[in-house]
């Protein structure tokens, strides 16, 4: 699957619930995040999404810098996303990258209450 279709689903899965979700499709603003999701309950969340080809989840140096300058707690948050064989993975911003098997994985249940989940698990 394309990770425009996969970033589809995200925003609309966020937006079905009542939250708000956009695509960020800036190809001049380099290492902005790819997508802003603010789920019911939730902080501003903003991710760069992936499809891995190995096991590792990682994005560029730029886009790295961005994440991290945009955790502006309590107000907003920044992850990384991975969408590999169907199920999404979510972790902090890491520069080094980290492997899936570190990353929370989503279970049964919503992508917003995947969101809420990492976000509240962060704040722990």
């Amino acid at each position: 699957m394309k990770e425009s279709l996969i970033k589809q689903k995200m925003v609309r899965d966020i937006r079905a619930e009542g939250g708000y979700a956009r695509r960020i499709e800036d190809r001049f603003s380099v290492g902005m995040p790819d997508t802003v999701l603010i789920p019911l309950g939730c902080i501003v969340v903003w991710a760069e999404v992936k499809i891995p080809t190995g096991n590792i989840l990682r994005v560029s140096d730029r886009q790295f810098i961005e994440l991290r300058r945009l955790r502006i707690p309590p107000h907003s948050t920044s992850f990384m996303i991975a969408w590999k064989d169907g199920v999404h993975y979510i972790h902090p911003p890491k520069l080094e990258g980290v492997p899936l098997s570190d990353c929370m994985k989503q279970t049964i249940e919503t992508f917003g209450d995947f969101i809420r989940r990492a976000v509240q698990n962060e704040a722990i």
